[in-house]
Formats: structure tokens, sequence, C-alpha cells
């Protein structure tokens, strides 16, 4: 499994995005918020999602 020694930090949600086939995204709004993450990245952020086209795995209105 992964290391969850490492600290956690906040990533900020850069925006809104919405799904598309093969693994492309298109930017749709700017959005407000973070969620913290295990990461030593100075560069972490995070996205809201729309769109089911990669469900299961990521879901309508994650933060990925």
């Amino acid at each position: 499994g992964p290391d969850f020694t490492r600290p956690f930090k906040r990533a900020s949600i850069a925006g809104t995005a919405q799904l598309g086939p093969n693994g492309y995204w298109d930017a749709l709004e700017a959005t407000e918020g973070w969620i913290d993450v295990p990461t030593s990245d100075p560069d972490v952020y995070s996205l809201r999602v729309r769109g089911d086209s990669m469900a299961p795995a990521i879901r309508n209105g994650c933060v990925i």
C-alpha cells in the first residue's frame, strides 16, 4: 500500500473540469477550497470533476 508516513499538504482546488474519453478533460470554472493529501510536491493541486466517463474509479463531483 501507499506510504502514509510523509506529511499531508493542503492542495487547493484549482477549478472544475469536465471529464472526457481517454483521460482528457476541459476546464470549466474556477473553484475555491482545498483538500489534504499525503505529498511532498510543492506544486500540488486538485480538481473537482464533472461527468461519469471515468466511472467507477472517478465519479461526478469527486475532487481528485
